[in-house]
């Protein structure tokens, strides 16, 4: 039997770590936009919903962080923690700022689902450009000093 770390899906090749989340944030889309057709798929927006919620924001975050060696409850804590804070923040931000633009309901679905596709997309970005320049973030000093 094969043991699947939580360390290996998050630290996987940059391409197939962007092609999961970018997978499941056109699902929520779809799912999202069918309900709006009145299309609707019992349970399966709400359990695919939640877990883009819960899990998409701070596995991203992780990733920019370089958290590693810590065990996997660890690493869903601070999955799970990293999310619903950027969430928290996130919406706390848009009920601030939006009504300086004329926004009378700040927390309204569609503007959510916009700032939180926002949120990740830039995340997706950052992860992609710091493992593009992985080579220029490290200490360029590395070489010189042996332990």
């Amino acid at each position: 039997m094969e043991i699947y770390y939580l360390s290996n899906v998050i630290n996987c090749s940059i391409k197939r770590f962007l092609i999961i989340i970018l997978s499941v944030q056109f699902a929520v889309w779809g799912f999202i936009g069918l309900s709006y057709l009145n299309i609707n798929v019992p349970l399966v927006r709400q359990i695919i919903c939640f877990m883009y919620l819960i899990f998409i924001p701070g596995i991203l975050l992780l990733r920019l962080l370089n958290i590693k060696n810590i065990s996997n409850i660890e690493y869903l804590l601070f999955i799970m923690a990293l999310s619903l804070t950027l969430l928290m923040c996130l919406g706390f931000l848009m009920n601030l700022l939006c009504p300086l633009f004329g926004i009378n309901n700040p927390l309204t679905e569609t503007l959510l689902i916009f700032g939180i596709s926002l949120i990740v997309l830039i995340l997706c970005s950052f992860c992609y450009y710091r493992e593009k320049n992985k080579n220029y973030l490290e200490c360029p000093f590395k070489q010189h000093f042996q332990v």
